[in-house]
């Protein structure tokens, strides 16, 4: 989808990453991508195999179907942001499916991802040049540091999802009080107010069960 092609509710959130990744160098946004990448790992402490397939909804999805989403898109975003760049310092050629991945594997490419996006950010000189774009599912074209913050808005939108699930009435007992942390999904401020826009912004039509599917690649 091209910027042109945007409707009112994605141009805000366009807009809100592109300011963003203009105004802030790569090693001030990481501490603010890195802050929601841990709420996102605390979201999913101490659940079982069992808690995390469980469906409390028959339009939501389970736990593990979002982590699994959650570890395609990371993956994605970061390969976009090196390849904007010019900087690598992942290596796609090794990533396994998420879909074969165990609960456990998930969690801990929860945190290689999230230390991915440091390394990133620490690569870079900080007058890399933020010419070029490539196009974004549903926010349009965008630079590889606006690329960069539309991590944290993603992640921020699973973290409340996840805290969703695990307050419904019928989740699995154990464990089921979720992480009483107030997150940045449910704060205040621009990053919040374009989270909210992000949900507002999709149908349900572009991620299954109504979620985000906020463009694992580019033009996803």
């Amino acid at each position: 989808m091209t910027t042109k092609e945007l409707s009112a509710e994605q141009l805000q959130v366009h807009g809100y990453l592109t300011s963003q990744g203009e105004k802030y160098s790569w090693l001030e946004l990481w501490p603010k991508v890195l802050a929601v990448r841990l709420q996102l790992i605390e979201a999913i402490d101490g659940l079982s195999e069992e808690q995390a397939a469980a469906r409390t909804s028959a339009d939501e999805w389970t736990i593990l179907e979002g982590l699994r989403h959650e570890i395609a898109v990371t993956r994605g975003t970061l390969h976009t942001v090196e390849r904007l760049a010019g900087v690598a310092v992942s290596a796609a050629a090794r990533e396994r499916d998420p879909a074969a991945l165990s609960l456990a594997e998930l969690r801990r490419e929860l945190a290689l991802n999230g230390t991915q996006f440091g390394t990133l950010a620490a690569a870079l000189p900080e007058d890399a040049p933020i010419e070029a774009t490539a196009p974004h599912g549903n926010f349009g074209d965008l630079h590889c540091r606006a690329w960069y913050i539309f991590q944290r808005i993603h992640d921020a939108d699973h973290v409340t999802q996840f805290r969703a699930i695990r307050e419904a009435p019928d989740f699995p007992a154990t464990g089921r009080e979720a992480p009483s942390t107030t997150g940045p999904a449910a704060g205040h401020g621009l990053a919040g107010r374009a989270t909210i826009a992000v949900r507002a912004a999709l149908s349900a039509k572009h991620c299954p069960r109504g979620r985000v599917r906020a463009g694992g690649r580019a033009g996803a």
